[in-house]
């Protein structure tokens, strides 16, 4: 019975160190999802053939949807705003930095012809693929890490508590 609490007790840092690892791959999925969205209204908005409202209603990211919800009511608040609101509901692992990179392209949406709208969707794009990058290469430096401090923090334990 000693033995069975003792494994219970070294588990937690070992799950910590799993948890910790898996969140960082988390965020590179996140990162991935979004470049993956400004892909696509660069490309919609390349054609020129919808309105931005068509562009969010066809589309199959959760962010365009939820961006093209809140274009369809009665009175909906200022693409600015709907764009930085479906970011941080979407994208909830992105840090600051991150996400005020996104939100410039709320800021143009709607405001400016489709060559400047695809100019700006450009520029964060290439921005954000930069820093997936690095984000990638932490995650997988600082996961392996994570890793095994948490398994040798469990270890650890158990050695100490038999």
């Amino acid at each position: 019975m000693r033995l069975l609490a003792i494994s219970l007790i070294a588990v937690g840092p070992v799950l910590a160190g799993f948890h910790q690892a898996r969140q960082g791959g988390q965020r590179v999925a996140q990162m991935q999802a979004l470049i993956a969205v400004l892909d696509e209204l660069g490309r919609e908005l390349a054609f020129q053939q919808a309105q931005l409202l068509v562009i969010f209603q066809r589309s199959e990211h959760e962010l365009l949807r939820c961006c093209a919800e809140a274009l369809a009511q009665v009175r909906p608040p200022s693409m600015r705003q709907i764009w930085a609101t479906g970011l941080e509901g979407c994208f909830p692992l992105l840090d600051g930095v991150e996400l005020e990179m996104a939100k410039q392209v709320g800021q143009v949406l709607g405001r400016y012809d489709a060559r400047r709208q695809c100019e700006v969707i450009a520029q964060v794009r290439q921005a954000l693929s930069i820093k997936e990058q690095a984000l990638r290469e932490e995650s997988q430096r600082s996961g392996k890490v994570s890793w095994s401090l948490g398994m040798s923090a469990g270890a650890f334990i158990f050695i100490i508590l038999i």
